[in-house]
């Protein structure tokens, strides 16, 4: 088989030794690159140790005005910059630093003030890289005219600041904590109603301490920080967001509100509209319900359930139960010999006994079962979704936790028992009121068999 070099033809020459392919590959490669380099736009210089402009393109000529005969006099830094930058240092000796720098790192990008011969100032963007260059290293730099960017840049703000002012001329007459956000995530403006509901003096104050506003943590768990860019991103490409947020005021009150986010176009430009309510008079008025709930359904003296509550609760669970196939059961307990603890030590006594051993059978069950204050020292729970044989181990755990333990002070150590009766749902046509009525005959059979003990329905006569 013919050996063919890998090159393929060049020029209209079938083969050429691999030494001349290499030397023209260079030469070609050279020769493009310098064409690049003097038709780029970006201003192009090489300097010497001394930071001496050497080789230049033409933008640079362009830009600059550079006098082509005296590049090698020519020092970039010291003869076409001002005496201070921006911020107020010297050119000089910021030159000097970052040439040092680039000499560390290798590479570095900065932005600069320049001037050109005729003293117009020039804002420029500067990458300057070190190269081996004779015995030792050379800086190559790329400079980008700034002047039309910035141009483009400002008009853009303007553009931002007018459509900016016909949002906020909408929204600071109306009544809305609210907030402008643009695409970088930045906050642009803020209704004065924002700053009433943190307390602030002004919206000025909310733009300049804004990140104090929010605790460092969200109720969640999340960092108050991340989560807000990530809803912020988030309503960008849906269009809104509608969540809770924990805000704090100065003095570190805090203050839960209401969040809706929603993305608001206006010519080609899209910004976050963030709107807030606040929810302290609402979560006021809902911790108020809560207690006005809990004392219309919840045993004043023991905290359990009231007997009207646990019926309703209980009717509901039994239909779902039967309509599933679940076991439903009751438990009816009377504290025994109560009447005799009130007559013998006295109402308050016996009010602690009932408060003591509502405690335990809260303890003695499973987390959330349905307990109540039937009547006097009466009680009634409802386990279902359980196998018979462990409603009958908690009824005799309840048992248990009351005997072993005697109530009172360390003067009067009472005794305190408990009869227990349980019954079940025996299929589709059996009522609440059939349950509870079977559990109650099978505790005063407990009762009859010498109290302090646990009976079964099913072992009863009813």
């Amino acid at each position: 088989m013919k050996n063919t070099k890998p090159y393929g033809n060049i020029d209209g020459v079938s083969e050429l030794c691999d030494s001349c392919l290499q030397d023209e590959f260079v030469h070609l490669t050279g020769r493009t690159l310098k064409f690049v380099v003097d038709n780029m736009s970006l201003a192009y210089v090489f300097l010497d140790n001394d930071v001496r402009l050497l080789k230049c393109n033409q933008a640079t000529i362009d830009l600059f005005g550079i006098d082509k005969d005296k590049l090698d006099k020519t020092q970039l830094f010291l003869d076409f910059s001002p005496e201070y930058q921006p911020d107020g240092g010297l050119s000089r000796e910021k030159a000097n630093k970052l040439i040092a720098q680039v000499h560390n790192e290798g590479k570095i990008t900065f932005e600069w003030i320049h001037i050109n011969v005729s003293g117009e100032e020039i804002p420029t963007e500067t990458v300057l890289t070190r190269v081996k260059w004779q015995d030792g290293f050379g800086l190559v730099a790329f400079i980008r005219d700034m002047r039309e960017i910035n141009k483009i840049q400002e008009t853009e703000r303007s553009t931002i600041q007018r459509l900016m002012a016909r949002l906020m001329a909408m929204l600071d007459s109306s009544p809305l904590a609210c907030t402008i956000v643009d695409e970088n995530l930045n906050v642009l403006d803020v209704t004065q109603e924002m700053a009433n509901l943190l307390g602030l003096p002004d919206k000025k104050v909310y733009l300049e301490r804004q990140m104090e506003l929010s605790p460092q943590y969200q109720p969640d768990g999340k960092l108050s920080y991340d989560k807000m860019i990530e809803k912020l991103k988030s309503a960008f490409i849906t269009g809104k967001e509608h969540f809770e947020w924990m805000y704090n005021t100065l003095d570190g009150t805090m203050v839960p509100c209401e969040v809706f986010l929603t993305r608001v176009e206006l010519d080609g430009h899209n910004f976050i509209t963030v709107y807030r309510r606040d929810l302290r008079e609402l979560k006021s008025t809902m911790d108020l319900m809560e207690k006005l709930e809990e004392l219309a359904f919840s045993d004043a003296l023991t905290k359990l359930s009231t007997r009207h509550y646990f019926l309703d609760a209980a009717e509901q669970e039994l239909r779902k139960c039967i309509d599933e196939g679940q076991s439903f059961h009751l438990l009816m307990i009377d504290i025994d010999f109560f009447k005799r603890i009130n007559d013998t030590y006295g109402h308050p006594v016996g009010d602690e006994v009932l408060k003591i051993l509502s405690a335990r059978m809260r303890r003695a069950t499973k987390r959330n079962t349905l307990i109540a204050r039937y009547g006097g020292e009466e009680f009634i729970v409802m386990l279902s979704r359980m196998d018979i044989n462990i409603a009958e181990k908690i009824a005799w755990r309840i048992q248990q936790s009351a005997e072993v333990y005697k109530f009172g002070t360390e003067v009067h150590k009472i005794p305190v028992t408990v009869s227990i009766g349980l019954a079940s749902c025996k299929g589709q046509g059996d009522t609440l009121a059939d349950i509870i009525k079977r559990a109650d005959y099978a505790m005063y059979e407990a009762k009859a068999s010498g109290r302090n003990t646990v009976k079964l329905s099913v072992n009863c006569d009813k």
